[in-house]
């Protein structure tokens, strides 16, 4: 729990990875973040810290979730279960997915 603490090290480290994985390897990633508090905790993941840190052309969509919704969409017509199918229905993550398969198979040996 605490390589988890705000400005860790340990977060510091794989965001630092992570901004550099995602573009070498042309990844697809949506970035949602919470914006209602969790209780008495509040927000658990910070505006600031929600952000990758990633190109311009990766926006961090804010919806009326806190932490624990955002991860358990409750109906299809949630903004969140919404923004994340339309962003597996996008023709570039088809494509990004589809081709990230065929070097899964070819790498595995398959067909």
């Amino acid at each position: 729990i605490q390589d988890l603490q705000r400005d860790s090290a340990y977060l510091r480290d794989l965001n630092s990875w992570f901004r550099g994985f995602v573009p070498m390897n042309n990844i697809a990633v949506a970035v949602i973040r919470e914006h209602k508090p969790v209780g008495k905790l509040g927000v658990i993941v910070r505006p600031s810290s929600a952000d990758p840190g990633l190109p311009a052309s990766v926006s961090v969509i804010p919806v009326d979730e806190d932490h624990v919704s955002l991860s358990h969409p409750a109906t299809r017509e949630s903004d969140v279960y919404r923004h994340i199918a339309g962003f597996l229905r996008s023709p570039l993550t088809e494509s990004r997915l589809r081709r990230s398969a065929s070097i899964r198979s070819t790498t595995l040996g398959g067909s």
